[in-house]
């Protein structure tokens, strides 16, 4: 495990197979941590590299309290940093739910680094205005809620959905 100082913040970075040639990153989703795809590593090849980063706010690396570093802009910023000091010049980058939102927009603005994109339970994003204004407002109620109970109550809540039914098996 590695902590790279981007941008003002700790970012907490962990590589597997480091000699290896190809490069898989993997970004994980809201309240998650690099931790989520360590079952999905032991899968994975030796003959491919794995980066894994906990992603701002989340894991081990730092929670800023100034709320404009989480846009995606900064986020986009942050992993460009990242890839720069970890020497990645042309990898696959895969990201899950909220991480592949965060994938998909840096794959947007830096495509010629990319060599795949994967995306697992993520969308660019809401089309229209109304459906944008009802989700804000869907979010800040939802961020009220996880300020007044806790992340444990979110966590416990999130992984009670329906749409999570079969994992419990």
């Amino acid at each position: 495990m590695a902590t790279l100082m981007i941008r003002g913040i700790k970012v907490n970075v962990k590589i597997w197979n480091e000699q290896a040639k190809d490069t898989l990153v993997l970004l994980h989703g809201f309240t998650g941590t690099m931790n989520t795809w360590e079952k999905v590593i032991e899968y994975l090849p030796d003959t491919i590299k794995i980066v894994a980063i906990d992603l701002i706010g989340h894991g081990k690396t730092e929670a800023p309290m100034d709320e404009s570093r989480y846009t995606m802009i900064e986020q986009v910023k942050d992993l460009e940093e990242i890839f720069n000091q970890l020497d990645l010049q042309y990898f696959t980058l895969l990201g899950y739910s909220m991480g592949g939102r965060v994938a998909l927009s840096y794959a947007a603005r830096f495509p010629k680094r990319i060599k795949q994109l994967i995306l697992e339970s993520s969308s660019p994003g809401l089309e229209t205005e109304e459906e944008q204004i009802a989700r804000r407002r869907a979010d800040e109620k939802l961020a009220d809620e996880i300020e007044e109970k806790g992340i444990e109550w979110f966590v416990d809540k999130w992984e009670n959905l329906p749409l999570f039914a079969t994992q419990k098996k």
